[in-house]
């Protein structure tokens, strides 16, 4: 194919933004605790660093809400509450938050 110079150049510049995006991505997996939601907030992967963390495998968290995990106590906290509205809106989240773990301890 050919493209013009005004293609190419907007490829290489899409390339290299998409390029700095994956070592983003590859740092947050390393790094943080990490899980993938559906549009209605259900769990559909995990990186290794949540499994660990909270001791629970995929098969576990997966097709699960991830609200549903958050202890009751804490579900008044300003942190769940824009965590909710987050996923109510397809939003991006990033935060901390009360999480029950597999072992029964928050």
């Amino acid at each position: 194919m050919f493209f013009s110079k005004k293609h190419e150049q907007k490829i290489a510049q899409l390339e290299k933004k998409l390029s700095r995006m994956d070592q983003i991505t590859s740092s947050l997996n390393k790094e943080m605790l990490v899980m993938t939601l559906d549009g209605s907030g259900v769990i559909t992967g995990q990186n290794s660093n949540a499994a660990n963390e909270l001791g629970y495998n995929l098969e576990q968290v997966q097709s699960n809400k991830l609200l549903d995990f958050v202890p009751e106590q804490a579900r008044g906290s300003k942190h769940f509450q824009s965590l909710k509205t987050a996923i109510e809106k397809g939003e991006h989240w990033v935060g901390a938050v009360q999480f029950q773990r597999a072992d029964g301890k928050q």
